[in-house]
This record gives structure tokens, sequence and C-alpha cells, in this order.
């Protein structure tokens, strides 16, 4: 038998392990009780998971990416997220905790795609199965990605479509490579910069491989005609080529004169970056730096030629993704995953950095087989000593962030949708549960799924008419009781408070509305 067909053989197995080590750490995650409940099989720890369920839910309903009914938004940053959740509906889903527990899944097997992506790209760029098969298991099992994986978030889905144009290109399909490269924006806007970063490597290729330019115009069809139509929407409904959320969550909104925001988001990456299992005390960041090395060395002299520009992108996108993220973002704490999430799309990027450090040690073809495998040894101990405790502590994390989001906003939602009449309408500064479980038409006050209350505003709160305000008690002060003629009428506290540093969110409120003031004139 020979060394390609043993090597080969393997394959099945090590994708069957990536599969049941990303379940089994799912299952740690979702089975956790640390307060006492279900609440980590059952719920989502962020709002933001029930804002794309509300679009999900209208596009399944066949009434447009709508916020309420017949109303176009574009509060949601990930159009293909929205796409996939869309079907669950027809399954007959709707606020039933299986629908909780079935995006759960979906997120699982992203997640476990991505393992294997990573392995066959380390694989492809090293011809070293031990090192392919560590990167594989450096992303299935690290608490971060799985944590991501169970959140009913967009973040697996970005990682996915990330690496596919890059694995494709690796393979030498540079027009698969260049079709696909309509996926990662979809998934998350600052994925563009990737996109920018990747055309001219692919473009490169095609060139180099002397493709008709027809077949070319082609393959990049996809692209140019998912951005047009997802621009186009975007600027039709709102006035802003990107979605609402990009502008009212960006660098700006942090008040701060730019260098100093930008410093302070340098410092979060830093300190996100640093806590992944990954970094290993240090010795898995050395890793890193030494597959980054080995890249721009396969980038530079390695053949075939697709090989090259793989190697190239596989070291360009993450530097290019984390810049995209700190030049956009208003970052916070990167203690809580509502802001670290948006960098853990790099995870199993980085996990390719490591598997291609790692590869030299673990080659079976090289010399000193005993020295090498001995500190190959050494330096993953502290990466995988470091996944029991952050497991541990993240897993708690995530029941906790449910509870929290279960106690509060979604008891919220389950007393609008038991006591308020279905012509009711709702004002809110938290707008996923309120509106997915509420059933009510809503009104966005942080302006994410209403664009026109950023423009309007006292204005839009007037036309609107809102029967009810849901808030948080300690912003509702005495004057707007009084001017407002507030009455509170169901209020919810979740302790402890996990989701952000801000204990002023462990409690909400709903409030019957009076009157609503007209605004005053300019």
């Amino acid at each position: 038998m020979s060394q390609t067909t043993v090597h080969r053989s393997r394959w099945p197995l090590l994708t069957c392990s990536l599969l049941t080590l990303q379940f089994a750490g799912a299952l740690f995650f979702t089975l956790d009780r640390s307060p006492g409940t279900d609440a980590a099989l059952v719920g989502f720890p962020l709002d933001d998971a029930w804002i794309h369920l509300v679009y999900a839910e209208s596009l399944a309903n066949f009434q447009g990416l709508s916020y309420n009914t017949a109303q176009p938004e574009a509060g949601f940053t990930s159009p293909l997220w929205v796409f996939l959740l869309a079907p669950m509906f027809w399954l007959g889903l709707g606020t039933d905790p299986a629908l909780a527990v079935a995006v759960k899944l979906l997120g699982v097997l992203l997640a476990g795609a991505c393992g294997w992506m990573t392995a066959q790209l380390v694989d492809r760029l090293t011809r070293c199965f031990p090192a392919a098969a560590l990167a594989g298991a450096a992303v299935v099992t690290n608490p971060t990605f799985v944590f991501d994986s169970v959140s009913g978030m967009e973040v697996v889905l970005a990682a996915t479509c990330l690496l596919i144009p890059i694995l494709l290109l690796a393979r030498g399909r540079p027009l698969w490579a260049a079709a696909t490269l309509a996926l990662p924006p979809l998934a998350r806007p600052e994925c563009g910069i990737v996109v920018l970063l990747a055309l001219p490597l692919i473009a490169s290729q095609l060139r180099e491989e002397r493709e008709p330019w027809l077949r070319c115009a082609v393959a990049f069809g996809p692209l140019l005609g998912a951005g047009t139509l997802w621009l186009g929407y975007c600027w039709a409904v709102t006035g802003h080529p990107l979605p609402t959320t990009f502008y009212v969550k960006g660098l700006g909104a942090t008040g701060l004169p730019m260098a100093e925001a930008l410093v302070w988001n340098a410092r979060f990456a830093f300190s996100a970056l640093g806590s992944l299992s990954l970094v290993g005390f240090g010795a898995g960041a050395l890793l890193m730096i030494l597959g980054a090395r080995q890249l721009i060395r396969l980038g530079v002299d390695s053949e075939p030629a697709s090989l090259r520009y793989a190697s190239l992108l596989t070291l360009l996108a993450p530097l290019g993704l984390i810049a995209g993220i700190l030049g956009t973002h208003s970052l916070g704490d990167p203690r809580y995953f509502y802001w670290s999430r948006y960098l853990h799309p790099v995870v199993p990027l980085l996990a390719v950095w490591l598997g291609l450090g790692a590869a030299p040690l673990l080659d079976p073809r090289g010399g000193r087989r005993t020295q090498r495998l001995a500190l190959c040894l050494l330096l993953g101990a502290p990466i995988v000593l470091a996944i029991p405790s952050r497991a541990a502590s993240l897993a708690a994390t995530y029941a906790w962030n449910n509870q929290n989001m279960l106690e509060v906003q979604v008891r919220l939602g389950e007393w609008l949708r038991g006591h308020t009449n279905p012509s009711d309408r709702v004002a809110t500064f938290d707008a996923g549960a309120v509106r997915f479980v509420g059933r009510r038409e809503t009104l966005d006050l942080a302006g994410l799924n209403s664009h026109a209350l950023l423009r309007d505003g006292p204005a839009r709160i007037a036309e609107f008419g809102p029967d009810y305000l849901v808030a948080f008690p300690g912003d509702v002060d005495a004057d707007w009781i009084r001017t407002w003629g507030l009455k509170e009428r169901f209020r919810r506290s979740s302790a402890p408070y996990t989701i952000a540093p801000n204990n002023v969110q462990a409690s909400m409120a709903i409030y019957e509305i009076s009157q609503v003031p007209a605004p005053t004139a300019p």
C-alpha cells in the first residue's frame, strides 16, 4: 500500500473524530446547569440571536426581510445566516424550545466543517497528516469556538465562508474560489476586507493558468451579483449601503477621537485573542508565529502556484479581518461574548497557522524524530492544559448568559403576547426576544431595526404611537414617567448578570403609555 493511500485512508477516521469532538463540546456547553435550569439548551446568550430569527421567520413566510410585517429593514449583519435559518420555520418549530436546539445543531455542524476544512488546508500546505489532525482538533476543542457554535449567532458561518475559497484555491480550483468569494461578506460585512485581499491573488492565479476571460467573468459573477443585491437592498431600505447595525455599533459610537478608539480596540484584540486556548500560555503563540513564517516562505517559493497564493491568503486573511473589525467597531470589554464574538471567526485561520508551525516537528519524513516529538509535546502541553479550565469557565458563563436572557427579555416577550392586544404597539431598547416572542409590532429605540428613528427621532416615535415601552428601569427617569404617562405593568430581573458589565441591564420593565409627547419644534 502506497504512502498516499495510507494517508487518504486516515481521513474518514479523522473526520468522524473531529465531528465527535465538536458534538461532545457542544453537549458540555448546552447541558451545563450552573443556573440550576436547562437554559443552556433552550435559550440563546444574546438578544441578537432572536433578531436574526425575526427576519428568518419573515422570510420563511414570504414577507421579505421585514422586522415588522411588510416593513423591510436591514437590522441584521448576516443575510446568509438569515437564509439558513428560514427553512427551520417550515418545519413548524415556531417559538418552541426545539427551535433553539435546531439553531444550535446547525452551528455545531458548521463548526465541525470548519475543523475539517482547517485540517484539509494544513494537509494541502504541508502534506503532514499529524499537523493537519492537530490543527483540526485545535478548532473543534477550542472552548471559545464551541461557545460560538451554540450561540445562535453567525460566527461559525463567517469562519466557514472564509475557509471555503482559501481551501479551493489551495486545491488548484481558482475559478471555484472566485465564485465562493460571494459568501464571506454575506456572513459578516468585515469579511469584505478579506475578499479585497483575495481578489488580486485569485486573479493572478487565473492569469498564470491562462483561463479565458469569459470563464473568469462568470466565476466572479456571484461576488458582483450578490454584493450588488445586498448593498442595493440596504441602500433602498435605509439609504445606506451597509446594514443599520454596522453604523449604530460603529467606531464612531465610542465618542472617542479616532486614534484613541483604535488604540482601545487594539488593546481589546490583544486581550481577547490572548485568552484563546490556542495561545497556550504563549506556547501556542510561538507555534503560530512559526506558522506565519512558514506561510511567508510558501508564498514565495512553493509549487504549484496555487499553493503560493493560498499560503499568502491564509497569512493575510486573519490579519485583514482583525484590522477590519478594529477599524469599524465600537468594542467594549473583551471578557464578554457580546463584543469578543466579532474576532472569533479568525480562530480556524489561527489554527492553520498553529498547524503549519507544528508541521516541521510532526513530519515523519524528517530526521531526529524523537527530539522533534518531544519538543512538540512540550509546546503542545500548555495548549491542551488550557482547554479544561477555559471550557468549564465558558460553559458556566454560557449557561448564565442564556438564563439572563430567558429570565428577562424572553419573559417580557411572553408577558406582552399574553397580556396585550394583537393591535398594540411596543417600543423597546432590546429588540430581539421582545419582538420575536412578544409577536407585537415593535419600534426599536436603538435604531438597529427601525432606521427611520435614526433620521426622524421623536417624530418617528410620535408617528409610531407605542402603547407600551420596554426599557431598563435605571434609564427611565421621573421626567420621562411624567411626560409619557408611564405606568409600570411588569418587571423581570436576573442575577448574577453575565452578558455585559453594565448591571443596569440586569432588569427590564414593561410600562403602559398613556400619552406620547409630540416632538418639539427645532
